[in-house]
């Protein structure tokens, strides 16, 4: 937890059904009526196998994101953040949290994401780097990153 502006933000790893809610509400709120990702391919067949995290500030759930093991990769993905909440450092600290945890709980997987062409740089900017080429998925494009150790 930290306190920045006066603005308390909480970071969780996702362990109750309430908390599971609030991050699907966010997803469902970014990418499917955002961004116009289809709900089939939003909600997957991962959610139980992968750890979620929820970002709260000042009390009220604003960014989500979780990561899943993936042959040697520990894939991050569903990172999302409120329109409302943007441009506050949110996703930077959310990103972090779970970098760390992942660093810490999972050292044996090299963290890897499918990250969307508009988030590219907000990526390589906390230490992303970008490889092979640029595709499609979910009508959007994107590009394989990879956080080296």
């Amino acid at each position: 937890m930290c306190f920045d502006n006066f603005m308390k933000i909480e970071i969780v790893v996702i362990k109750n059904e309430d908390e599971k809610s609030k991050a699907l509400e966010i997803r469902r709120e970014v990418f499917i009526d955002e961004q116009g990702v289809p709900e089939d391919i939003e909600i997957d067949d991962f959610e139980s196998s992968s750890t979620h995290f929820l970002v709260y500030l000042d009390e009220f759930p604003v960014a989500t994101g979780r990561f899943r093991i993936k042959k040697s990769y520990l894939k991050f993905e569903r990172i999302a953040t409120l329109k409302k909440s943007r441009g506050q450092g949110i996703g930077n600290k959310l990103m972090e949290f779970m970098q760390n945890f992942a660093l810490k709980n999972f050292p044996e997987f090299l963290p890897a994401m499918h990250a969307q062409e508009s988030a590219v740089s907000f990526y390589e900017k906390i230490g992303w780097i970008g490889v092979g080429d640029r595709y499609e998925e979910a009508g959007i494009i994107h590009q394989t990153m990879i956080y080296p150790p």
